[in-house]
């Protein structure tokens, strides 16, 4: 297959994967049955950093599921949104930081979302690790590609 066939064909199946990625991270955030719903109560929102993130870590010991489903759910679930779109763009200067800003503005709109809608909590400390998470795969994709064409 010629270069640009085969970037053509990455570029195809890159794009699948990112609307396969975006309909499922809907999903999990906004419909699966396990988010809580708040459809009468007063608004739930953490708007103080770090504090559910400790929270959690305390759980550990007793609720190491939850504890876990919480802290690396937030941050996985952001690792391919940071590489698919490393992919999209790893040419630009400064990209991982880019990312890593998309990750956070994205994010932002997520829990304003689930503010106003009342599914789940609005948690700046989602924001953070979410902004981690799509840092992470920026990173990840970003140095496999620069490791890979510098062989």
């Amino acid at each position: 297959m010629k270069n640009s066939t085969r970037e053509k064909a990455k570029k195809a199946i890159g794009v699948i994967l990112f609307i396969i990625y975006v309909i499922a991270m809907c999903y999990i955030l906004f419909f699966m049955d396990w988010r809580s719903r708040n459809t009468g109560g007063a608004l739930r929102y953490n708007a103080v950093p770090f504090h559910e993130i400790k929270r959690f870590i305390g759980m550990l010991d007793r609720y190491p599921y939850i504890a876990l489903m919480n802290l690396l759910g937030n941050i996985v679930i952001f690792v391919p949104f940071g590489a698919l779109l490393t992919f999209f763009r790893r040419k630009e200067r400064a990209i991982v930081l880019q990312i890593t800003l998309l990750s956070f503005f994205l994010s932002c709109s997520i829990e304003l979302i689930q503010l106003f809608t009342r599914v789940g909590s609005c948690d700046v400390d989602d924001v953070i690790l979410n902004t981690v998470g799509g840092f992470i795969g920026s990173l990840i994709y970003y140095i496999h590609y620069h490791w890979r064409n510098n062989r």
